[in-house]
């Protein structure tokens, strides 16, 4: 599913291109990847018909390439939702030693000099689950994400989700 567009196309830039060009010989610094996923992610029908992924600057009409394509319009908003994600350090980490309640479960802490803190236990080294609550935990902390989850989601699960909401705050103020 390639779009179709020049690809030598190049997206206006700030910089002189003798500039950039030069920037390729230097190494990024190990946060670099933090940075290239960072950023709030959009949805754009791109020429095939299909949906591609872009920054919120970015646009195929400026010349950018999509960092991702794809076939279904859920599909792209799920990816839109996740992109800022995946480059994040985990908040949670697992520890490598069992103790009689599992491995420690440890949520790292903003404050350099002080020890990631034990948040709980799993009772198996278990790298899914781990990275399913990094993920969870990103997504707390992102409306816009949960926004692209909704909507990927369609009006049935928006609607549930209304109820549900409802349902729990009542409950919960009532407590």
């Amino acid at each position: 599913m390639a779009d179709s567009d020049d690809p030598k196309k190049q997206p206006p830039n700030a910089f002189d291109p003798d500039f950039l060009a030069g920037l390729g010989d230097r190494d990024d610094p190990p946060g670099a990847l933090e940075a290239e996923m960072d950023g709030e992610w959009f949805v754009e029908t791109d020429s095939t018909g299909g949906f591609a992924l872009y920054r919120s600057w970015q646009s195929r009409i400026h010349g950018h390439r999509p960092v991702a394509l794809f076939s279904r319009l859920e599909d792209a908003l799920l990816a839109a939702a996740v992109r800022s994600a995946a480059g994040r350090d985990p908040l949670f980490v697992q520890d490598t030693e069992p103790t009689a309640d599992g491995y420690f479960l440890l949520r790292a802490l903003l404050d350099p000099l002080r020890p990631p803190a034990v948040v709980g236990a799993l009772s198996h080294r278990e790298d899914s689950m781990l990275a399913a609550l990094n993920l969870a935990a990103w997504l707390a902390r992102h409306p816009q994400a949960l926004a692209l989850i909704l909507e990927a989601g369609g009006q049935t699960v928006i609607q549930m989700v209304g109820e549900i909401l409802h349902f729990r705050l009542a409950r919960a103020r009532k407590a």
